[in-house]
């Protein structure tokens, strides 16, 4: 009885494993800025700001950090959503790392996030808690 009550659950914890994914998929409704998009996640329309990077503002040069994202991704484009610790800000955006393919999802060296840093368009904005790729983001920063 024991063995049987052991192997359903190791079936149970398995199917649950493999149906649940550690990103949402949002579809791309436009770019914002170089480091802020508008998408919808599970049907609600919503500001996604990318986590520990931050771009110049519009006013400020930031233009060429937002054509580059253009160049990434297009309006009902796919992209792949990773959260951190705290996935809102006070501005009510989701913070998330940000991929364009499913498959790339938690190998934060593909996440736009770090692409932005390769590219010195943006520059590291720690935003507590939410540090679990800082210090590789931080590479992208050091690397020319």
């Amino acid at each position: 009885m024991k063995k049987a009550i052991i192997l359903i659950l190791l079936i149970a914890v398995v199917l649950l494993y493999y149906n649940i994914k550690p990103y949402e998929k949002a579809e791309v409704i436009r770019v914002i800025d170089g480091d802020t998009i508008f998408a919808t996640v599970e049907g609600e329309n919503i500001k996604i700001r990318f986590l520990l990077v931050d771009a110049k503002e519009m006013s400020n040069g930031g233009i060429i950090a937002k054509k580059f994202i253009e160049k990434k991704i297009k309006k009902g484009d796919i992209v792949f959503l990773e959260k951190d610790i705290k996935g809102v800000d006070v501005y009510g955006r989701l913070l998330r790392y940000v991929y364009l393919k499913e498959e790339d999802v938690g190998d934060v060296q593909r996440s736009l996030n770090a692409m932005l840093l390769e590219k010195d368009l943006a520059v590291i904005k720690p935003f507590f808690p939410n540090y679990k790729y800082l210090i590789n983001l931080y590479y992208y920063t050091k690397v020319k």
